[in-house]
């Protein structure tokens, strides 16, 4: 039989009991499409496949050495947790002023 343990809390799932969330991150490098491009009017095309080539072959090459994918368990307490700030970042405190 799998034991699950909540890779958030330690604490042991029983996943015949209750639910088991599984969490998948995969991390890898995107072009960001709001690069300008160079016209065709303006550079040869040969340099523009040659530019494009090269991008492209930067790109698969910064993947290799970065794509990660990673997996968790998490318990159901966690994963409410982790659904409502995934990112882990700190909430910022809302200060009310009452009116005197």
């Amino acid at each position: 039989m799998i034991h699950y343990t909540c890779d958030r809390c330690q604490r042991f799932i029983n996943s015949d009991e209750e639910l088991r969330f599984e969490i998948n991150i995969v991390t890898e490098v995107k072009l960001d499409s709001g690069v300008p491009q160079p016209q065709p009017e303006s550079e040869p095309r040969d340099l523009m496949d040659e530019l494009n080539g090269l991008l492209g072959s930067a790109i698969d090459s910064a993947n290799e050495q970065l794509f990660q994918t990673r997996r968790f368990d998490m318990c159901p307490g966690c994963y409410q947790a982790y659904s409502r700030n995934p990112l882990g970042c700190e909430t910022q405190l809302h200060v009310e002023f009452s009116e005197n």
